[in-house]
């Protein structure tokens, strides 16, 4: 998966790499707290934000003002349809059937 960032007025690509289990923790909790409405309970649209941002940033390796500098929508729904593939992408291993062993 890949996410484009304009940075100083170029694209740059950034591609996800392996994951580590506390982020794939995080990706259930979130994932959890949706599918609970939870998010719309116990969290305000800012803090929803910043966790889901926050998870994008993680899962690509950019900082937070790289992330918002950068990445560019048409509005909210975009944005929900981009953090929506991440968290498939993170649950599934990037749709791989199985996963890489070392």
């Amino acid at each position: 998966m890949e996410l484009i960032l304009k940075i100083n007025g170029k694209k740059k690509t950034f591609k996800n790499k392996k994951i580590s289990i506390g982020l794939f923790r995080r990706a259930l909790e979130i994932t959890e707290k949706i599918n609970s409405k939870k998010i719309e309970n116990d969290l305000s649209v800012l803090e929803e934000y910043h966790e889901i941002s926050g998870l994008i940033c993680e899962y690509f390796g950019v900082t937070k003002e790289e992330f918002e500098d950068g990445y560019f929508v048409e509005d909210g729904n975009e944005f929900y349809t981009f953090f929506f593939s991440v968290l498939g992408n993170i649950q599934s291993n990037n749709g791989k059937n199985s996963a890489e062993k070392k």
